[in-house]
């Protein structure tokens, strides 16, 4: 999801949804293996390919319809450092991996999709006997512990009344 407003006029802004299609190293980078499941970066690449699930762009030469690459952005902030005055330069795309949507933030976001590509036996088998069997124990306790405080409030109260 893209989270910054980099170009409104063609949809690419705050909020926006696609799919990284392409991250393009830094040409500094070491070679990456093909069998190499995580890497770290020596340098932030200087731009994705991302496919939006709905932009105004217009296809780019070389790219498939839809994809647009997003560059680093940098902000520069002004700090305090004993009696120095500092400036800091973060880089960052503006772009984030995953999200999430709340009430307050999701107006015209008409298809919201958190979870696919899972086995329906996720979702209507138990993850684990001995957890299902915690469970119903503590469910148990809860009820008993519930059970008590109500009886001792119904005791007080009954005290309570017999004073008057």
């Amino acid at each position: 999801m893209v989270t910054f407003n980099v170009k409104t006029e063609l949809d690419i802004a705050n909020g926006a949804r696609g799919e990284v299609t392409h991250i393009v190293l830094d040409e500094r980078e070491p070679p990456v293996q093909q069998e190499e499941a995580k890497i770290q970066l020596k340098y932030p690449p200087p731009y994705v390919l991302v496919k939006l699930h709905w932009t105004k762009a217009g296809q780019l030469p070389g790219l498939p319809a839809g994809v647009v690459p997003i560059v680093p952005m940098q902000k520069k902030i002004s700090i305090t450092v004993g009696n120095q005055q500092r400036t800091v330069t973060r880089t960052q795309l503006p772009i984030t991996a995953a999200y999430t949507f709340t009430d307050y933030q999701s107006s015209g976001a008409s298809s919201i999709r958190l979870l696919q590509d899972f086995d329906d036996k996720l979702f209507t088998q138990h993850p684990s006997e001995f957890l299902r069997v915690e469970d119903q124990r503590l469910e148990k306790l809860d009820a008993e512990t519930r059970q008590w405080w109500e009886d001792r409030r119904q005791r007080r109260s009954s005290v309570s009344n017999e004073d008057r």
